[in-house]
């Protein structure tokens, strides 16, 4: 898993010319890799996440990740590369989990995506590198499972 800090910058020449500056992080993890951006994701969605995730026209991730910290909790809300939500997605979550070690020092997090919250802990980590364990439900991962069977 590694990480880096990137500002863009988008300037659109209709009447008024607007300049919208956004400051994300770029984190990969077993391969998938991810654009993170520390706030809601109301206050950005002017921003085309299809063209962000855009390999060869964009920054190029797998998805985009909204994290948002309060007093009480902390959420976790995932976008795919063609703008769907994901309901969940473990990569992505152990990303997010490095960026809030790195931010507030706490080797343990709970992280809420929807309605599940996951208990997560970073084992070893060095400047751009960790090592990151999410406790799953086993019962909603088996029921998920069977659900999905179910369906085919």
């Amino acid at each position: 898993m590694s990480i880096k800090k990137i500002t863009i910058v988008n300037k659109n020449k209709h009447f008024l010319i607007h300049i919208t500056m956004l400051s994300f992080y770029k984190f990969s993890g077993l391969g998938n890799d991810f654009i993170l951006i520390d706030c809601e994701e109301n206050e950005i969605l002017k921003i085309n996440i299809k063209k962000l995730c855009d390999r060869h026209f964009g920054v190029g991730s797998d998805g985009v990740l909204f994290l948002k910290e309060n007093k009480n909790n902390t959420t976790l809300k995932i976008y795919n590369n063609d703008s769907s939500k994901a309901k969940m997605c473990g990569n992505a979550l152990r990303c997010a989990t490095f960026y809030m070690f790195l931010k507030n020092k706490r080797c343990y997090q709970t992280i809420r995506i929807g309605e599940n919250d996951y208990k997560c802990k970073v084992l070893k980590h060095s400047k751009n590198k960790a090592k990151v364990k999410v406790e799953f439900d086993k019962i909603k991962i088996l029921i998920s499972r069977i659900v999905s069977k179910a369906d085919k």
